[in-house]
């Protein structure tokens, strides 16, 4: 769809990557709900937990996952095992969402700079910032937040 040159395609186009958009947001953005699980919901393991919440504090930190996992008391493989196996992602992978979380929140909540943004969550550069947010979003972080705001721009087409 993104390549065609029909403009219906297009149009469709941007009405999904808005959607996205907004779902993406929406989902950063509400509070977590126990409403309408399971009461036999399985927990994580206690140190999965503890795992987690040490990357949200760390996650501008170059902190590696042995690190991550020595912090909790497990090996590297225990570790893993452990994400595959309640979390079906690897730890790097579940890092990086939580990033990309971050993010979001950041470009949509707060009006600061992305250079900013990158140096505070532990980027090198903006240009890898900006890099590692499209390979996860699909678009230049200042496109999603032109797009978040409701600017007059469309990410992909650039479209008004």
């Amino acid at each position: 769809m993104m390549l065609t040159p029909h403009s219906d395609l297009k149009e469709r186009l941007e009405i999904e990557v808005e959607s996205l958009i907004s779902t993406a947001i929406d989902a950063t953005m509400a509070p977590v709900s126990q409403q309408g699980l399971p009461t036999r919901t399985p927990l994580l393991d206690h140190r999965l937990r503890a795992a987690i919440a040490y990357m949200r504090e760390h996650m501008a930190e170059p902190i590696s996952v042995e690190d991550v996992a020595g912090k909790v008391g497990l090996s590297r493989a225990h570790f893993f095992s452990l994400f595959r196996d309640q979390l079906n992602t690897k730890p790097q992978v579940f890092w990086s969402a939580v990033r990309v979380e971050e993010v979001v929140r950041r470009l949509v909540l707060r009006e600061e700079p992305l250079t900013s943004v990158a140096l505070e969550l532990g980027f090198s550069s903006p240009g890898n910032f900006s890099r590692f947010f499209k390979e996860h979003m699909g678009v230049s972080p200042s496109q999603f937040r032109r797009v978040a705001s409701g600017g007059d721009s469309h990410p992909i087409t650039g479209v008004s």
